[in-house]
């Protein structure tokens, strides 16, 4: 069983709070050109504030619902897919959508520099991300140049799979299962490496850890509660909204995976810079992100159960369901991740709150999500990955 059709209609319908927030982002963004339809500081941030507040209400009814699917969830040897993955997935789609609402509005925080309520917010000046795309349209976009999380939200997950399958880019055949494990070790380390060269505030060929990891370590000290309290202590402005949104996502990563965090920081961003060279590269962050999934222990597995099965036990048909985890992996992590590496984090260097930039909270947000559904897929055993991906690899090979 999947997500009850009722609450995916309800999924569904977020993308008018959605675009809400898009259109009254945009709108405040004209307002600030010169020669501009003008409008004030206090009708912009009553804009905002009605947008974003919708956007959190609704959402969060949501999320509330998907939380408690997920945590009751039941063992079903003939769903198409359990609810227990099907909640989850969502949860991180919407997430993602919390991150583009997040980067969206920080672009327009310079009108917080506005001292009185009715300048106009033309004397801010342009934003600096004027020529930047709409973060929420590039991770909502279902074309080939967006994430396509508007549609794998609002789409029921067996349709999803089967449109896949008719993608111009579905592969004509499904691997072993050892080449399955490869793929997506491969393809968690190229996210990884993606959100960690996004992480810095201009993008550069030649990254190195020493810039990225004292930021990410600061980030990942950026406890939910800590987040709400900054943002409770922030004036009524557009840092204070694009914050909350933020913490958001913060509080949802704790919710579904406790101290993935701690995870995060002791096993990927430590890891990645005491054993990996200087810069950051696929090849450098490869291993480790190899090493975090287990890669080398998989492939035991999968070599023991094919050396079982040379001793008599039958041969699983399994190529359907290694098809399926390849489809999944696909539209939740290896698509949309290099989006919001690419589209989210250096809006968010236009906001901070005690000291901490906002750009590398979401860069570990988006390495925790990484990991966290890759292992999940894989079938690794043990925290932090608890078993919402059935049957995941190991269990099919």
């Amino acid at each position: 069983m999947a997500v009850p059709p009722d609450l995916l209609e309800r999924i569904a319908g977020l993308s008018e709070a959605r675009e809400g927030v898009r259109q009254a982002v945009e709108r405040v963004m004209a307002a600030q050109q010169p020669d501009s339809d003008p409008i004030t500081k206090i009708e912009a941030l009553s804009l905002l504030d009605g947008a974003t507040e919708r956007w959190l209400e609704q959402s969060q009814q949501v999320e509330t619902e998907l939380l408690e699917l997920a945590r009751n969830d039941e063992p079903e040897p003939d769903a198409n897919i359990s609810t227990a993955t099907d909640s989850v997935e969502r949860l991180w789609g919407i997430s993602l959508i919390h991150l583009a609402v997040s980067a969206d509005l920080a672009k327009i925080s310079s009108i917080d520099s506005l001292e009185n309520e009715d300048d106009p917010v033309s004397v801010a000046g342009p934003p600096p991300a004027v020529q930047q795309p709409s973060a929420i349209a590039a991770i909502v976009d279902d074309g080939p140049a967006g994430a396509q999380i508007g549609g794998a939200l609002a789409t029921p997950a067996h349709e999803a799979d089967e449109a896949d399958d008719l993608a111009v880019d579905a592969p004509e055949l499904t691997p072993p299962a050892e080449e399955v494990l490869r793929e997506l070790v491969h393809r968690a380390s190229e996210c990884t490496c993606k959100v960690l060269v996004g992480t810095l505030p201009i993008p550069s060929a030649h990254v190195i850890f020493d810039n990225v990891t004292p930021l990410l370590k600061a980030a990942l000290g950026a406890t939910p509660d800590a987040i709400s309290t900054a943002a409770e202590k922030i004036a009524r402005t557009v840092t204070r909204l694009a914050i909350l949104v933020l913490g958001r996502v913060r509080a949802v990563v704790d919710a579904v995976i406790p101290g993935t965090f701690d995870f995060v920081k002791e096993q990927l961003i430590e890891a990645s810079q005491d054993h990996g060279a200087e810069h950051i590269l696929t090849p450098v962050v490869r291993p480790v992100v190899a090493r975090l999934l287990d890669e080398q222990g998989c492939a035991v597995v999968i070599s023991q159960k094919r050396w079982d099965r040379r001793k008599g036990a039958p041969e699983p048909d399994n190529k359907a369901a290694f098809r399926k985890i390849l489809k999944h992996n696909k539209r939740w992590v290896s698509r949309p991740v290099p989006f919001a590496a690419s589209t989210v984090l250096r809006p968010l260097w236009h906001l901070s709150w005690s000291g901490v930039p906002a750009a590398p909270i979401a860069a570990c947000l988006l390495l925790a999500w990484t990991i966290f559904l890759t292992g999940d897929e894989l079938d690794i055993e043990g925290w932090p990955f608890p078993n919402f991906y059935r049957p995941g690899l190991l269990t099919l090979a």
